[in-house]
């Protein structure tokens, strides 16, 4: 690996991700993995397998963001992707370092690429003077001492102002859809992790968060949503909660997972009957009893 390894809290642009992967720190990914410190503890040891959807998604993502290096990182292949056969096998030697995407999955990623641009909502903000993209952020987590990191999709920085944009992939451009999105993928917690990066390398000014959501599917609609001070309070509520976790574990080296004892098992309250308490109802009948 040509490029060092950082391992100081600081600003570092022009790192490549295979580098920043390789940056022992708390990132949003851990932390989103931190469901228990068992959890944490597997995500840490586990073997990271792509997908040909992530590959699509992180293909768009480089044409919004770094459209200069889509070509140094992605390349197309015609036939069946299957690694028995030796001419795929010859392809990726031949293209090592580059993800390989086929034709469907190119035309949605330049669809969305090519949208989230042309949008007069998200176009200005992709196109922003002064915009930095793909910055790697080194940090010290004061409370719990932890080394954390993260990296910006695209992040504007002023005297007094930070403006942090986030890309996601959105099955639907509605609000309330992209909302709920976000609390399945744990958006906020990683939204606070960001936030809280650049109060700590750009500190006394103001930082702003806000979600480009692009469909991933024609038509590839598009939108700018903001989060508010009680989305970023909630999200760091949980980021320090799961921040939390992981030191008590790395101090220990004990990783439990959820519970110490039996617990009560947790059900919708859509499966269960429901009662009319002004009917006056015996669950102890003959009938019962057969």
């Amino acid at each position: 690996m040509s490029a060092s390894i950082p391992s100081e809290p600081g600003i570092y642009p022009d790192l490549p991700f295979e580098v920043y992967t390789q940056i022992d720190a708390v990132n949003s990914s851990w932390l989103k993995a931190a469901l228990s410190a068992l959890h944490a503890l597997h995500y840490k040891r586990s073997q990271d397998n792509d997908t040909a959807s992530r590959g699509m998604l992180r293909s768009a993502h480089c044409l919004m963001f770094e459209p200069h290096n889509f070509l140094r990182d992605f390349c197309w292949y015609g036939g069946k992707r299957d690694k028995r056969q030796k001419v795929y096998k010859a392809h990726l030697a031949a293209n090592e370092g580059r993800t390989t995407l086929n034709t469907a999955e190119i035309n949605d990623a330049v669809g969305m690429a090519s949208a989230a641009w042309q949008s007069d909502v998200t176009g200005p903000v992709l196109a922003a003077d002064g915009a930095m993209t793909e910055l790697t952020v080194i940090w010290r987590d004061e409370a719990t001492g932890l080394l954390c990191k993260g990296r910006f999709d695209h992040v504007v920085v002023t005297d007094d102002l930070v403006i942090i944009t986030d890309g996601k992939g959105v099955g639907s451009s509605d609000t309330d859809a992209v909302g709920r999105q976000a609390h399945k993928l744990n958006w906020l917690m990683q939204a606070a992790h960001y936030v809280a990066a650049a109060c700590a390398v750009w500190p006394g000014r103001e930082v702003r968060f806000q979600l480009l959501g692009v469909e991933t599917k024609d038509p590839h609609d598009c939108g700018i949503y903001m989060l508010d001070d009680l989305m970023l309070g909630a999200g760091e509520t949980f980021r320090r909660k799961r921040l939390n976790l992981l030191a008590s574990s790395l101090s220990t080296n004990e990783w439990p997972g959820r519970y110490s004892a039996p617990v009560y098992l947790g059900y919708p309250d859509y499966g269960l009957p429901t009662i009319d308490t002004e009917d006056d109802i015996d669950f102890d009948t003959e009938s019962d009893h057969g």
